[in-house]
């Protein structure tokens, strides 16, 4: 499928799946590919485009193992309170 077909018939992103919305900016549907290679990656939502290019695989990876260790799993695991509460 040429790829901006894919923008018309795609209606979630790709990376996150979250439903495009071409009213913001955030949520619009983005053509992600490669800046080096030019390789087409697919059609992600703008948050997602924005992050990915802030961040390479190993970070993300290493991000997602982070937040795999520190993510509460029941209701023993730590609170930590923040200025407005």
């Amino acid at each position: 499928m040429a790829i901006r077909a894919m923008l018309s018939y795609l209606k979630h992103c790709q990376a996150c799946g979250e439903r495009f919305d071409s009213s913001d900016r955030m949520k619009r549907a983005c053509i992600d590919h490669d800046h080096e290679t030019g390789y087409f990656r697919g059609i992600i939502c703008g948050n997602c485009n924005i992050t990915e290019g802030r961040m390479n695989a190993t970070s993300f990876r290493k991000l997602a193992d982070y937040l795999d260790r520190t993510t509460p799993s029941n209701e023993m695991s730590g609170y930590i309170q923040t200025a407005t509460e």
